[in-house]
């Protein structure tokens, strides 16, 4: 366990990040599928108002349901989660981009990419939390893996 947990210092490899805004319309699975079906309009109009020309931030305070809505969407820093397709969505998309209608668990969603940083070397104290659990796990994984090829576990 300890041979996995990185030191605070320990230089790391930091996931590639993206600052953010999104549009959002909100739909519950109790909801009728008139509610549904409303917020998907209201994401496919305000979509072609975007490919139209519109402002992004604008949209966003006209059209979002989001708590950011009011600051035109803008949503701050996300870091890539590998195999989350949300997260692949973000990160395939080039700053100033935008995606078409994403369904979500329960929302619609339309992103748009403000500024992309690319994968950096960090220490690891400094990484956002999500991160250093995944750089954790994928250490326990090998050692356990190491451990078990020699003979050691399992």
């Amino acid at each position: 366990y300890q041979a996995a947990l990185p030191q605070p210092e320990e230089k790391v490899q930091a996931p590639p990040a993206a600052d953010i805004s999104y549009i959002l319309q909100l739909f519950h699975s109790k909801d009728g599928a008139d509610r549904r079906e409303t917020a998907k309009k209201l994401m496919e109009e305000a979509l072609q108002k975007l490919r139209a020309g519109e402002d992004f931030a604008a949209l966003a305070r006209a059209y979002s349901q989001g708590r950011n809505a009011g600051n035109g969407g803008a949503a701050g820093t996300v870091y890539y989660q590998p195999g989350n397709r949300i997260s692949d969505a973000i990160f395939s998309l080039r700053e100033k981009e935008y995606s078409g209608v994403i369904e979500g668990d329960s929302a619609y969603y339309i992103y748009r990419v403000n500024s992309l940083k690319p994968s950096y070397q960090a220490e690891y104290q400094l990484l956002p939390w999500e991160h250093k659990r995944r750089l954790f796990q994928e250490r326990l994984g090998k050692s356990l893996e190491d451990a078990s090829g020699k003979g050691g576990c399992g």
